[in-house]
Formats: structure tokens, sequence, C-alpha cells
């Protein structure tokens, strides 16, 4: 009987191990890389702030949760490059803005539209206020070199 159990129990833990190592690799099988470029179209330096969203946060596009936050100086007509590792497949849209006065955030006029630089990949824009997500969105691949997208920031 003690020897059923001992062997169960190994048997179990295997089991598990090997189900743990399944989904690992799935993940990272399914991961991939992005890379985003942001070109700085004005003529005011800033940091840079990037959101990377996914498409569960669609809903809430630019302003919701994202997976990745970055920023980084810039000067004028610069460019910024910003690597994300092993981003699950998926859609995404990305928001980016050039904080000019250094509060860390994107200022608005009384009339809330933005009174410093952003941008949105696929160069998305909206009418009155930001884009849809889906007109920000592109698809992650893993293994893809179209993985790469740039930003402008006016």
């Amino acid at each position: 009987m003690e020897q059923h159990l001992r062997f169960r129990t190994r048997l179990l833990i295997r089991i598990f191990l090997a189900s743990t190592m399944v989904a690992l690799a799935t993940h990272y099988a399914s991961a991939a890389d992005l890379t985003i470029h942001v070109i700085n179209e004005n003529n005011s330096s800033g940091v840079a702030f990037i959101s990377v969203q996914p498409a569960s946060e669609a809903n809430s596009f630019p302003r919701g949760k994202a997976i990745y936050n970055k920023k980084m100086a810039m000067i004028p007509h610069s460019k910024a490059k910003f690597t994300i590792k092993d981003i699950p497949s998926g859609a995404y849209a990305v928001s980016a803005f050039l904080d000019i006065n250094n509060n860390q955030k994107l200022d608005m006029n009384l009339i809330g539209a933005p009174t410093e630089p952003y941008g949105f990949s696929n160069d998305a824009r909206g009418l009155f206020g930001p884009p849809e997500f889906t007109d920000a969105a592109f698809i992650i691949k893993k293994d893809t070199m179209r993985n790469r997208h740039t930003i402008k920031i006016y």
C-alpha cells in the first residue's frame, strides 16, 4: 500500500512538472519581441512616454491599463527606440507623447485638446479626441520582422 502511494505521488509530481514545462514552452513559443521607433517631429525637447495596450483594454484606449510603459529623453527631430521582449501574440495599440514641461502627463487645454506633441501606432488620429483602438491596433506574431512600428509625435 505504501509503495503504491509513493509511486502515485511520484507520478503526479512528474505529470505536474511536465505540464508546467509544456505551458512555459507554449508561452514563450507564442511570444515575440516588439520594437517601437518614436520620431520627434516637433521642435521641442522633452521626455517621450510610450504606452502599449492589449486588445483587452480596447474600450479604455489610450488611458487604459498598459502592459508596458516607458520613458526616454528626446531632443527635437530625434528618434528613440523601445524594445519589449517576449510580448505575447495578439492585438496591441501604442500611444506616445512628448512631455515638454516634465510633469509626466500629457497636458490638455480647457477644451481637452492636447497641448504637447503626441502620436499613435498606425499614425491613427481621432476626429474629436483620441483614435479608436481598432485604428491604432496591430497584430503581434511570433518570430516575424513585422513586429516593428514607427510612431511620429507632432
